[in-house]
């Protein structure tokens, strides 16, 4: 009697163990499932993310011009929607050339001239699995500008060295992009230095992107052609000497504000 009842419970405790063993098996599938929903990955096993989580964009001026940034995203195929397009819209961009119905990258534009910040969110969809990936878009003024460059010293004949504008609001964040907007480059006479006997313009001289080897968008390609000039240029040192490079946007403003300029001496 006293083996049989051992027996007994043995298999009571063998059905209980196997029980709970197969109650983790299924919690771990389900939480293996909600970690794959809310970290979303490709067929290749990367994890699908935008390139950025959060874009700042400047308001359109009174020109109208609109300012835009390039949402991308490392694999799958996706729809593109804005919570607000009267805010910041967004259009896809089918750049597969073996998958013509698919879009991978998102144009996200300012549609707004308000003074004060505004935001929306851009929700990017994909078709198969129906993750969904998002980005912040904030819109505000620009407040000043700063020219940036690896160096300020140009070896006379050799490749130009780009110079790029970055823009600020008011507390100070950087503007993730200022393509499409206009800036006014101009070279001038470097004051200090008592000893110049050259002209500024046959020190330092602009160079068009479409000149030289350097790359740049489509958006700094086509205000090139038109005689403007975008967010980027490339300077090249002709001789010895040192001149003053200022940007100035080519903007209209309230009286009280001042228009945002930056110089550099190179």
């Amino acid at each position: 009697g006293f083996i049989k009842l051992y027996y007994i419970l043995q298999k009571k405790l063998t059905d209980i163990f196997m029980q709970l063993l197969m109650s983790l098996l299924t919690l771990h599938i389900l939480l293996l499932v909600i970690s794959t929903r809310f970290k979303p990955s490709s067929q290749s096993g990367i994890e699908i993310t935008l390139n950025q989580p959060q874009v700042l964009l400047p308001a359109n001026p009174e020109s109208g011009v609109r300012a835009n940034f390039t949402l991308k995203a490392v694999d799958g195929c996706f729809t593109w929607k804005s919570t607000r397009p009267e805010v910041a819209s967004v259009r896809p961009l089918f750049l597969l050339p073996d998958k013509p119905q698919c879009s991978r990258h998102g144009v996200v534009t300012s549609e707004t001239d308000a003074i004060s910040r505004l935001s929306a969110v851009v929700l990017a969809e994909e078709l198969i699995s129906g993750h969904l990936l998002r980005c912040d878009i904030l819109i505000d003024s620009i407040q000043r500008i700063a020219i940036k460059t690896t160096t300020r010293e140009l070896l006379v004949e050799e490749a130009p060295e780009e110079f790029e504008i970055i823009a600020y609001d008011q507390e100070g964040n950087v503007f993730s992009s200022l393509g499409g907007l206009k800036f006014h480059w101009s070279i001038h006479p470097d004051d200090e230095n008592k000893m110049q006997k050259y002209a500024p313009e046959s020190i330092i001289t602009f160079v068009k992107f479409a000149n030289s080897n350097y790359e740049a968008d489509d958006v700094i390609k086509d205000l090139e052609s038109r005689g403007s000039r975008g967010d980027r240029i490339l300077i090249q040192g002709l001789q010895t000497g040192t001149a003053i490079v200022r940007a100035r946007w080519m903007e209209s403003f309230p009286v009280d504000t001042p228009t945002p300029v930056d110089s550099v001496r190179v």
